[in-house]
């Protein structure tokens, strides 16, 4: 026990021993004065005891106070070093720079077709450009109906007529752009059988224009049709003009229809680079029909 505790238990006994020698006159009996005394003593040291406890219950509050003001310090320190580990991540990041959406502006720019009045054989060319047209600026052009719309508005004459009575009909038709351009296929494109476009390729001749033209529409019909690639090479070399068959002749012909149609372009170019540099006009002479072995 403390000093102070020795003390206390001192003054409680001191007092108890004078109230025992004034409660020892012959009206108290020793016995029941002895047994008092026990119970005061025994309730001193109780209280002693409680005392203690109390006095240990408070330095645990105190303990704990002080223990809850670190930890919020420590709370503290680690929120202050979080956020400039945070800073210090953020600047050694490599910028980033934000998901720019494309703007329509940013779309490539494909003219628009001629107006087509559903006659001839351009069904096929308009409706391809117009393909492009949707494929490359679809946010212009997103639902079928503004689709339908620009395709109306590029019509003219009968095939102007016809779209016309379609919409106002109003059946399904009018709001689908697939069906749309399958009718309009129906009504409109008679394409040329394959014994027409046979006929064609097989009289196709350069004539006076480049070969560069004279190319592309042999290509163009070439795809039409089942010829294998030896009969194509073949009515390609005839139907050259006689003095670039006559220049090709010369040469080792190639097996192939690209061998022979990359030939002919290159002859072409270089009798245009000597016609420039002499400074003479190119005049086709007439020659003899050369044969290639199909």
């Amino acid at each position: 026990l403390s000093v102070t505790q020795h003390r206390d238990l001192s003054s409680i006994f001191h007092f108890l021993s004078c109230l025992r020698d004034r409660m020892s006159g012959p009206e108290m009996v020793p016995a029941d004065l002895e047994q008092l005394v026990g119970v005061i003593r025994q309730q001193a040291v109780e209280i002693m005891n409680l005392r203690q406890e109390l006095v240990n219950f408070r330095t645990e509050i105190t303990e704990t106070v002080d223990l809850r003001a670190e930890c919020a310090i420590l709370h503290s320190d680690l929120t202050a070093l979080q956020a400039d580990h945070d800073d210090l991540a953020a600047a050694q990041a490599p910028p980033t720079e934000p998901i720019r959406q494309p703007s329509p502006a940013s779309h490539p720019k494909i003219s628009l077709p001629d107006k087509w009045d559903g006659s001839g054989t351009k069904c096929d060319v308009f409706l391809t450009n117009l393909s492009l047209v949707f494929e490359f600026q679809p946010s212009r052009y997103p639902t079928d109906r503004s689709r339908i719309a620009l395709l109306t508005s590029l019509l003219t004459g009968q095939a102007a007529e016809w779209a016309t009575a379609v919409l106002k009909a109003d059946g399904d038709i009018a709001h689908s752009y697939p069906a749309f351009t399958t009718e309009l296929r129906t009504v409109f494109q008679h394409p040329e059988s394959e014994v027409e476009v046979d006929s064609r390729l097989y009289h196709l001749k350069q004539g006076s224009r480049s070969v560069s033209r004279y190319t592309t529409e042999f290509r163009t019909l070439a795809v039409q049709i089942t010829w294998s690639n030896a009969a194509l090479r073949t009515a390609y070399y005839e139907g050259l003009s006689p003095r670039l068959k006559d220049e090709v002749a010369v040469r080792e012909l190639p097996d192939t229809l690209e061998g022979m149609i990359q030939l002919a372009l290159r002859v072409d170019r270089r009798m245009d680079h000597t016609t420039k540099s002499t400074g003479h006009q190119r005049t086709p002479e007439p020659s003899a029909p050369h044969a290639v072995a199909a």
